[in-house]
């Protein structure tokens, strides 16, 4: 049942994570970030349960984020869009979807999907120090699709 394992590993996943590091990092502090997805955005067809699955992460980091401030832990959310990875690749699927999106009339304003390196760098702005103060917040690498379609 594909969309139970989406469901499985995108919500419980995001949960169970934090569930997995609290104990430890309760009185040192530190940074908790889940990487979640553009899809926990907005609907889109055909993917119910990725999108909702990522909805769920979205609210459960921020429940996180609240419950655990009080004790110097940050928790924040990745949201990529499309990133160059292998499943990008087959049969020119980044090409097609950097032109003409993931929805109907939406491309990506840059012209092109991110890279690996990209939405790693941001996972590690939000390390301690250099992030502190943020806390609950969801951040977007996507090379500008949720700002708006690309204009004709």
């Amino acid at each position: 049942m594909p969309g139970r394992r989406i469901i499985d590993v995108d919500q419980a996943g995001v949960w169970l994570g934090i569930r997995a590091v609290v104990a430890r990092m309760r009185g040192r502090g530190g940074s908790i970030v889940n990487i979640s997805s553009d899809a926990g955005l907005f609907g889109m067809a055909m993917v119910a349960a990725c999108s909702s699955a990522t909805f769920a992460a979205r609210g459960i980091t921020r429940s996180a984020a609240v419950e655990l401030a009080p004790e110097g832990i940050c928790v924040n959310s990745v949201h990529p869009g499309f990133i160059d990875t292998a499943a990008t690749r087959p049969a020119g699927i980044a090409e097609s979807i950097a032109t003409e999106g993931h929805a109907p009339g939406v491309g990506v304003p840059l012209g092109r999907i991110g890279t690996p390196r990209e939405a790693a760098n941001l996972v590690l702005f939000l390390a301690p120090e250099e992030s502190s103060y943020c806390t609950g917040a969801e951040f977007v690498i996507d090379g500008g699709t949720m700002a708006g379609p690309v204009p004709d």
